[in-house]
């Protein structure tokens, strides 16, 4: 966070106005993944105000994202959905940012009680992922939402699928990280992250985690 944070005043003394915001957008998304709700808000809210200004789309339409995310936390969820809706439209251009936007969006249809709506959001994120291969972001959030939709429909054999898939794709990327205390960190911290294993051990069975680590052989705790 320190470092963030002092990225941030770097930019801001050099003039790096795209830095700045860029900085800031990720602080804020940051600060609420610590818990740091409403300075979250607060910070994603100023990234949103400046990318407006200078009129740059992409940045501001993952700012909302994030800025969708953060509302959707704090239990503002009208509010995140018309941001989440937004950060869609801006990022209609660019591909890999919508899996994070429509991700955030079925979270926030399913906090809304509109799984059905939640579920059209997420098979569109999982058919972005499907035809770019890998994204920078989103990746986990969309899989796990696309399982959680398909349950809330009723969809219990599909939605176990998804999240034996989510889990799969999780702990193949969890065991390219060499340092356990970041491994550990990326599973267990990482709120979606903990939610995937925690859902797949709900679904699944406890063991269900076991054979699908593809790392040291210590499954996470």
């Amino acid at each position: 966070m320190a470092l963030l944070r002092g990225a941030v005043a770097d930019a801001e003394r050099m003039g790096l106005e795209r830095a700045v915001i860029t900085g800031r957008h990720n602080l804020g998304f940051a600060l609420g993944r610590l818990g740091a709700i409403e300075e979250g808000l607060a910070v994603e809210s100023e990234a949103v105000t400046a990318a407006m200004k200078g009129d740059w789309r992409s940045i501001e339409g993952v700012s909302r994202a994030y800025l969708a995310w953060l509302l959707r936390s704090a239990g503002e969820l009208e509010r995140a959905e018309e941001e989440a809706r937004r950060a869609v439209a801006l990022l209609e251009a660019a591909k890999p940012f919508q899996v994070v936007a429509r991700a955030t969006w079925a979270e926030v249809m399913l906090a809304r009680g509109r799984p059905s709506e939640a579920l059209a959001e997420a098979r569109e994120a999982m058919a972005l992922l499907a035809s770019l291969g890998k994204v920078e972001e989103g990746e986990e959030l969309a899989r796990l939402v696309y399982a959680r939709a398909l349950e809330a429909i009723g969809d219990h054999s599909a939605a176990r699928a998804a999240i034996a898939d989510a889990r799969d794709h999780l702990l193949a990327t969890a065991a390219r990280i060499d340092d356990l205390r970041r491994r550990d960190g990326f599973l267990q911290n990482v709120s979606e992250n903990a939610q995937t294993l925690e859902l797949a051990r709900e679904w699944l069975g406890a063991a269900a985690i076991l054979p699908a680590f593809a790392g040291d052989g210590r499954p996470p705790a």
